[in-house]
């Protein structure tokens, strides 16, 4: 019965043979090539999922700077037209008491009303610097806001194309998932088939030298 020992041996049937890497090795190569590829996106979605995270923080805090710059624009708007309406009553002002001027004939009337039409002036010039450097603060307020706005437009752009990217990343894993399972399924049955097969050919083989044996 050495010889049946002999031809069974493992090293007939090596992976340098025609009969080439046998089946486990084979389901081996692939379930470590599959796991590779598991692994590998999963680091992608986790990747594309702090990145969300990331741009989603950045959009909120441009969204409140934003906020923030409008109010601070509208405040100065208010300002602005407070501003300006002075301005008109002071014009008014200062054009009654050129009038009253004109028509005043007393020497010191007439230098009262000098006086306070300088004090007028004045006051209207101090609001005109006023309004202009409102307005200088306005437009850079307003050029600040739309920059603020295009870069919260762009990181929006950016958020939603991550989220589109997690999606794909998370239907992609449990496609493969689904997959491993159904080849997991499919090895758990063919297995023991071939297992099967090889007992039937090993009982086939050693049949022939049994019966030679017994002859003899």
């Amino acid at each position: 019965m050495e010889n049946v020992h002999t031809i069974w041996d493992s090293s007939t049937i090596g992976k340098g043979k025609k009969l080439g890497i046998s089946p486990n090795d084979r389901y081996s190569n692939n379930n470590n090539t599959k796991q590779s590829k598991d692994i590998s996106l999963t680091q992608k979605l986790v990747v594309a999922i702090d990145n969300g995270l990331y741009l989603l923080d950045k959009c909120t805090e441009l969204c409140n700077t934003c906020n923030k710059l409008t109010k601070e624009n509208t405040q100065l708007r208010n300002r602005l037209d407070q501003s300006i309406i002075s301005s008109k009553k002071l014009t008014e002002t200062t054009l009654r008491a050129e009038h009253e001027a004109n028509l005043i004939t007393s020497k010191k009337e007439i230098d009262m009303l000098s006086l306070r039409l300088k004090e007028l002036e004045s006051a209207l010039l101090s609001k005109i610097t006023e309004i202009y450097s409102l307005e200088m603060e306005l437009s850079s307020k307003t050029m600040e806001l739309q920059k603020c706005e295009a870069e919260f437009s762009s990181k929006s752009f950016n958020l939603q194309t991550a989220k589109t990217e997690c999606g794909v990343y998370k239907q992609h894993v449990s496609d493969m998932a689904e997959q491993s399972s159904l080849k997991k399924y499919q090895m758990s049955i063919l297995l023991p088939e071939k297992q099967n097969k090889k007992m039937l050919g090993v009982v086939s083989l050693n049949y022939p030298l049994i019966h030679l044996n017994v002859i003899q």
